[in-house]
């Protein structure tokens, strides 16, 4: 169907399976056969995974530990023509609370993220009054 279409073209969605090992955590392990499926299916049509900023998975099956499983099911497909008319486009994944899925968001002129190192305490802190003060004064607050 996507071969008929002329002209350019992107798909947003659960596309209901992963095309590598990384985009699942937990449950049983991926089999080569699901993976080359959607590898396969964007192989033939030439599609462009456009990748994402956020977390790292898109659905959870939403049970407590070890039986959790965690998958990147939605994604955001295009053609070369699309891309080239949106060279800045990026898919975001954005949090959920209320669903199995976390939406995606499609931005046509996505920035890129300053990736902000974690915040880590360091113990040697405790040992300085500035740092006494500093917790005592944003516990005032």
């Amino acid at each position: 169907m996507v071969k008929s279409f002329s002209g350019p073209w992107d798909v947003i969605g659960d596309l209901n399976c992963i095309k590598r090992s990384e985009e699942k955590c937990g449950g049983r392990a991926v089999s080569e056969c699901s993976v080359n499926y959607l590898k396969d299916f964007m192989s033939n049509i030439g599609a462009i995974d456009l990748g994402f900023n956020g977390l790292s998975f898109t659905w959870s099956n939403r049970r407590e530990g070890l039986a959790n499983i965690k998958e990147r099911l939605d994604k955001c497909l295009c053609d070369q023509e699309w891309q080239s008319l949106f060279p800045k486009a990026g898919v975001r994944h954005l949090c959920n609370a209320n669903s199995d899925h976390n939406p995606i968001l499609l931005d046509t002129h996505l920035e890129p993220e300053n990736p902000l190192r974690p915040f880590c305490f360091e113990a040697m802190w405790t040992k300085a009054e500035e740092t006494r003060l500093v917790v005592k004064h944003a516990w005032q607050v």
